[in-house]
């Protein structure tokens, strides 16, 4: 560790855990059992968003190995101890990233099992039910690169069809408690909280059934069924939602349902509206994939190939998904160009 690039890591790390003492020191009081702050949530997702996951664990393992901790702050940090190594394993591969997974649903379960009368037992019951959705749409990208692997995609649908059984049940314990009960133990989820929580819970079941739709070859009947239930579902979390990510992710997979249900009229509608909107930055690149893939299925290949340039010339990393695109949309449009090559190349 003797480059500087390690040395300012380092350096970086000490200040982040000295950073998240003080933010604990400062959202929390002796005896306070109502888990952890909402600043104190916002530090290990900012952790997560840049990579430093062994960070944001080893900081919730020194937490968790504490004896007089209330149960209240053990459930929420168990919590995002589960929601980094979930979020490690969308970056891993092979077996470490089946590891990680295994180890995100342990934590979770392990908790559940010993302390069955913790006050916030329900949001690590809610991280449970969503994990296999996380998994299967991993799984579900994966199938999308290795078309021809029946293995995988069989492995995709069943873990989602885990998360949607899941998901289902999970939900509708998610309303408002009865007044008597509300305010039972110091540690029992706010009702922002209960809310926040429901909402994500629909989420996840909405792109789960999104993800089902693009795998399934179902009857047209069915997948539509269940692409429309997404999208009602996804319609109440963009208009309830006090998230701003989670609004826009609700919109951009709103979208993706009208791609799945070959609505192009309304797909275009749609984003013409969201880009007028001015979405935020980190969205601004998923909403010119939807536009590619728009085109790529209305087969105007070069109009596509031609934002892609455009964006290729413009400052800023061009992400995964449109690298990606880049090639599907090159080799669609010299497919339809070479019809009587493609049949030679076809498994």
């Amino acid at each position: 560790m003797n480059s500087w690039g390690d040395r300012r890591f380092v350096a970086w790390a000490r200040v982040a855990c000295l950073v998240g003492v003080c933010l604990f020191c400062a959202t929390r009081s002796p005896g306070d059992e109502a888990g952890l702050g909402e600043t104190s949530a916002r530090y290990y997702r900012e952790l997560r968003s840049r990579g430093l996951h062994r960070l944001a664990e080893s900081y919730c393992l020194e937490r968790l190995a504490r004896r007089d901790l209330p149960a209240a702050e053990r459930a929420d940090l168990t919590l995002e101890l589960s929601r980094t190594l979930e979020d490690h394993a969308e970056r891993a591969t092979g077996s470490e990233q089946e590891q990680l997974w295994t180890r995100a649903f342990a934590v979770v379960s392990d908790l559940l099992a010993s302390e069955p009368d913790n006050p916030r037992r329900i949001v690590l019951e809610v991280q449970r039910a969503c994990l296999p959705a996380s998994i299967g749409h991993t799984r579900r990208l994966r199938s999308d690169l290795e078309p021809f692997d029946t293995t995988l995609r069989q492995r995709a649908v069943e873990t989602l069809e885990t998360a949607v059984a899941a998901l289902r049940d999970i939900e509708p314990r998610l309303e408002a408690p009865p007044a008597k009960t509300k305010s039972a133990h110091p540690g029992s989820l706010r009702p922002a909280e209960r809310k926040a929580a429901q909402l994500q819970v629909r989420f996840r079941l909405a792109v789960a059934l999104l993800d089902l739709a693009h795998l399934r070859v179902d009857p047209a009947a069915e997948r539509k069924a269940a692409v429309v239930e997404a999208q009602k579902l996804l319609k109440g979390v963009g208009e309830s939602a006090e998230d701003d990510t989670l609004v826009w992710r609700a919109r951009m997979e709103f979208v993706q349902g009208c791609l799945l249900l070959d609505d192009f009229a309304r797909t275009q509608r749609t984003l013409d509206a969201l880009e007028q909107a001015d979405p935020p930055a980190e969205f601004v690149d998923r909403l010119l994939a939807l536009r590619v893939r728009l085109l790529l299925a209305q087969k105007e290949f070069r109009s596509a190939l031609a934002l892609l340039k455009q964006r290729e010339q413009a400052p800023g990393i061009v992400p995964g998904e449109l690298q990606a695109l880049a090639v599907e949309v090159a080799l669609a449009d010299w497919r339809s160009r070479h019809p009587e090559s493609d049949a030679r190349l076809s498994p």
